[in-house]
């Protein structure tokens, strides 16, 4: 709670500044400051994307804000097929919890139940599963498209599906986007490959971070929406390594 407080408290010192700089900054400041991030702000348009879950027993939980969609666009702003994945990325978007039975299997049927009723919410646009919540980092491989599977079978038309992918291996990475492609998913949650004590200083690296999603966009071809870890994790991607990042086609939001 206290590290998502002072998320907000800096998020919001961010705002102020970049307004401020936006307003009152000289046309040969702004110049100077081409690369900067009143200049990179000017070209992004910028969606909220909150998340409310119903909770196995009925009650409905505030999860925190699942994701601020950030839609880049250099120029003349967003054009076909990115103006397209824009058009269903409106709207609520739930993060989707996984189901155990006691000898610590998945329990496929309360899944099924939990997506179908949280899916056919009115006026939700889609559901995301195996996130940080949905127990990504303890699923296996198979159990991961498992997942994707049960909830494309039950999940009404129209609803989109997001699945949430982790790997310690850039060949790992993409494996997973492709098979949960191959069961349904129609947007990637995309977790740190550098979420390794040693490897994790590699977020601050755009040289590092930017050959994972060009391969990613290139190989996987699914709208990635990228999971920022907070910064005291010592996970957090730089903002040079979003920069670096977000005008890949298929990169379309921060978690």
């Amino acid at each position: 709670r206290n590290w998502y407080r002072e998320d907000i408290s800096r998020t919001s010192e961010l705002k102020r500044s970049m307004f401020a700089s936006s307003s009152g900054a000289s046309a040969s400041s702004r110049r100077q400051n081409g690369d900067g991030l009143t200049r990179k702000m000017e070209k992004m348009r910028l969606i909220a994307v909150s998340a409310f879950a119903p909770s196995m027993t009925g009650q409905w939980l505030v999860i925190l804000p699942i994701a601020v969609a950030v839609a880049v666009s250099y120029g003349a702003g967003l054009q076909g097929e990115a103006s397209g994945l824009l058009e269903w990325m409106r709207g609520c978007a739930t993060a989707l919890v996984t189901p155990f039975k006691a000898d610590g299997s998945i329990d496929y049927r309360a899944f099924e139940h939990h997506v179908a009723r949280v899916a056919s919410t009115r006026g939700i646009y889609g559901v995301a599963v195996s996130g940080h919540a949905g127990e990504v980092l303890t699923l296996t491989s198979e159990e991961r498209i498992a997942i994707v599977a049960s909830a494309r079978k039950v999940m009404p038309k129209g609803v989109k599906l997001v699945a949430g992918i982790a790997s310690g291996s850039m060949a790992g990475l993409v494996h997973e986007g492709l098979i949960a492609k191959q069961a349904g998913a129609e947007m990637l949650l995309v977790l740190p490959l550098f979420d390794v004590r040693p490897y994790r200083h590699l977020c601050h690296q755009p040289e590092a971070v930017y050959p994972v999603f060009e391969r990613m966009d290139r190989e996987v071809d699914l709208p990635m929406i990228v999971f920022q870890y907070p910064e005291a994790t010592g996970c957090a991607y730089s903002l040079a390594s979003l920069e670096r990042i977000a005008p890949l086609k298929n990169v379309v939001g921060i978690k």
